[in-house]
């Protein structure tokens, strides 16, 4: 990380996201910036903007201030959409990239990504679900294991947490939950009977 971008988070470090700033920021979208360069113009950190946008567009946002701030960025960001489209319309008629630029937005076939591109990005994000389930299946398997060897009570609060964590999907949550009440229930038994 370069000195001046230190500088410039360290600035930020603990800078409230007030109305003047998110203000300045959805400003800042409406003429067009991206959100990577409107937060730090704004005085604010992405992470903060990411957090609020993910609380406003959950079901529960964690605070009402959130909801309305991500239905205001969604505007603002059509907003920005808008005058960016209008320029490139307007560069196009002199500029060949401009117009290229234009064309790829627009999708119009063989102006976008070639098609091994997409082929290829198809078949990195199949992968990428096949790896997740079967690490999910791993996970899932070594949970079992752990209770049916009569894992320790540290193991099964640990096997709880990844149960209760959002890094597995519900189902696979479930499952582990599962688990840890049949090991628990095999367990109390084994004690009764010896």
């Amino acid at each position: 990380m370069s000195q001046s971008a230190r500088i410039q988070r360290e600035a930020r470090k603990g800078r409230p996201f007030d109305v003047n700033r998110r203000a300045r920021f959805l400003d800042l979208l409406r003429k067009g910036y991206s959100q990577y360069l409107a937060a730090p113009a704004a005085g604010c950190a992405r992470s903060t903007v990411q957090a609020w946008l993910r609380s406003g567009r959950s079901e529960t946002p964690k605070h009402p201030e959130h909801k309305r701030f991500a239905d205001e960025y969604a505007q603002a960001e059509a907003e920005g959409t808008i005058v960016l489209y209008d320029k490139l319309l307007a560069l196009a008629d002199t500029d060949t990239k401009a117009a290229l630029a234009l064309m790829r937005a627009r999708g119009v076939p063989g102006f976008g990504p070639s098609v091994p591109q997409a082929r290829r990005k198809e078949a990195a994000e199949a992968k990428s679900a096949e790896l997740t389930a079967e690490l999910s299946e791993i996970k899932v398997q070594a949970a079992r294991d752990v209770l049916e060897a009569g894992g320790s009570e540290a193991l099964i609060l640990g096997l709880s947490a990844l149960a209760e964590s959002d890094v597995l999907s519900p189902a696979v949550r479930d499952e582990i939950r599962q688990a840890i009440v049949s090991g628990k229930l095999a367990s109390l038994e084994a004690r009764e009977l010896g």
